[in-house]
């Protein structure tokens, strides 16, 4: 419970010590320096959680640590999710939103609420889990200058102000210290289950998540409209047709759940066990080139066939949509895994 305090006090309270005045006068003068558009733009699409999913997840599951790019599964689940549940209380406003005068860019309008930022909390969880593996100080010295610098990009592009990334920050360091702590005593307890109970215990939390959201989601649609943050950012983007959809409220969560699902299905019909045989250098190098990109390639080709079959507008069929896609991705993702693993990239993460 001590781990939740200060998470849970800064986001509830950072504003008051972050004035809308000094938070304008800040913005405006970091947008000044216009040589850093292109640099921040790349930054923030790097620490999208899609990016993380789609590439650093499947790349370290396959070709170094198998376990480890389960746990950095498992990381972005939970922290996209908790971040999602987290923006419909605290209703964070953007900055696009509130100061007309800012400069956008394409990754600028969101269409969730703002608080606490969800690239910086998926980013802190998932890198601090790799560099606390790893263990080199020169890693970890980098992975903080990294997440840094994924949290200027964001307050950069006018997407959040700087206590929402700040409080995501301190809410990704408590999804990773929760999951570093805990994830192999309950990977074990679910290997040794039956297939029958591992799939039960998939779809007990996959329903307790999905009660949490259609909770949240009722109690607000009385006091407020739910789906309030995409008018606002319908109003406060300059860009046409630049609101980002999948961004919006619900989609996030039921993509979370469609991924737990697929990668809990994938693992109770197909559990990740001990590493085989070790395999020299240039083994473990060329046999990971074409497994990564053939696996990525699956995964692209999943993404382009659900991108063709995208219903408009955001509605029941949509968010099946995005449910039934990441759901696809995470089964494909786990199922690929045998492909994937070598000693030798076990070994190498490790030092």
């Amino acid at each position: 419970m001590r781990l939740l305090f200060w998470p849970c006090l800064f986001s509830s309270s950072s504003f008051v010590f972050f004035g809308v005045n000094w938070q304008r006068v800040f913005l405006t003068s970091l947008q000044s320096v216009t040589h850093f558009d292109e640099i921040m733009t790349l930054i923030t699409r790097i620490g999208d959680p899609a990016t993380l999913f789609f590439v650093i997840v499947p790349c370290v599951m396959w070709a170094f640590d198998t376990q480890l790019g389960l746990q950095l599964l498992i990381a972005v689940i939970v922290s996209d999710f908790t971040n999602a549940v987290l923006k419909f209380p605290l209703r964070g406003d953007r900055p696009y939103w509130v100061f007309s005068e800012l400069r956008q860019f394409e990754p600028t309008c969101e269409s969730g609420f703002g608080m606490p930022s969800g690239h910086v909390m998926v980013s802190t969880a998932l890198w601090t889990l790799i560099a606390s593996r790893i263990g080199n100080k020169h890693v970890i010295i980098s992975t903080s200058i990294f997440l840094l610098l994924i949290a200027v990009s964001r307050v950069y592009v006018a997407a959040h102000f700087i206590d929402q990334v700040l409080a995501g920050y301190l809410w990704g360091l408590l999804v990773a210290k929760l999951i570093d702590r805990n994830f192999a005593t309950l990977y074990k307890r679910f290997l040794a289950a039956t297939v029958i109970h591992r799939l039960k215990v998939v779809s007990t939390v996959a329903l307790i998540a999905g009660a949490i959201v259609a909770l949240e989601y009722h109690v607000i649609a009385i006091v407020s409209d739910p789906l309030q943050s995409l008018e606002y950012a319908k109003m406060g983007c300059k860009i046409p047709n630049g609101v980002h959809l999948t961004t919006g409220p619900l989609v996030g969560t039921l993509r979370d759940i469609g991924v737990l699902v697929g990668a809990g299905i994938a693992l109770s019909i197909h559990p990740i066990l001990p590493l085989p045989t070790k395999t020299t250098f240039s083994e473990w190098l060329w046999s990971s080139l074409w497994r990564v990109g053939l696996g990525l390639l699956c995964l692209k080709s999943i993404s382009w066939t659900a991108g063709k079959l995208k219903p408009d507008g955001q509605g029941v069929l949509f968010w099946a949509h995005q449910f039934l896609w990441f759901f696809a991705l995470a089964f494909a993702m786990v199922r690929m895994v045998p492909l994937g693993r070598t000693q030798k990239g076990h070994e190498l993460i490790q030092k």
